[in-house]
């Protein structure tokens, strides 16, 4: 396998809305939940979650870079999602730290749909070269 990182989840929180309709902070539970950074068959950087099941949704990578060019991480965004509401995935190769923020559809109209609209929120983790 070429280059790639699988991340743990280590903490993750966000925000809810109680049922007064008023946002509060929360925590979640991500015990389990893991990310791979990997390049596809045709070398490019791709992020989703491990292992991938029919539902995942694949994440194009940028390769971030400092002054000298040197590759310090990874910003990964669906391409297929212009309102960016499934999130951004960030790696940092030197630190193997990973980080997920997702907006879950913040600008859809849940409420019109008679849903309850889901939690923005951030995971944050540790990863391992393999």
């Amino acid at each position: 396998m070429a280059e790639a990182y699988l991340c743990e989840a280590e903490a993750a929180g966000g925000v809810v809305l109680d049922k007064d309709n008023r946002y509060r902070g929360t925590e979640f539970n991500v015990s389990n939940q893991k990310a791979i950074f990997k390049k596809d068959d045709k070398g490019f950087w791709i992020a989703h979650e491990f292992p991938e099941s029919d539902y995942s949704i694949k994440y194009s990578c940028n390769e971030q870079k400092n002054d000298d060019g040197d590759v310090l991480g990874l910003v990964c965004k669906n391409s297929f999602d212009v309102t960016d509401t499934f999130g951004e995935y960030e790696l940092h190769k030197k630190r193997l730290r990973y980080k997920f923020v997702g907006t879950s559809g913040w600008l859809l109209r849940y409420e019109e749909w008679g849903m309850t609209p889901p939690s923005p929120h951030i995971i944050v983790g540790k990863c391992s070269k393999i």
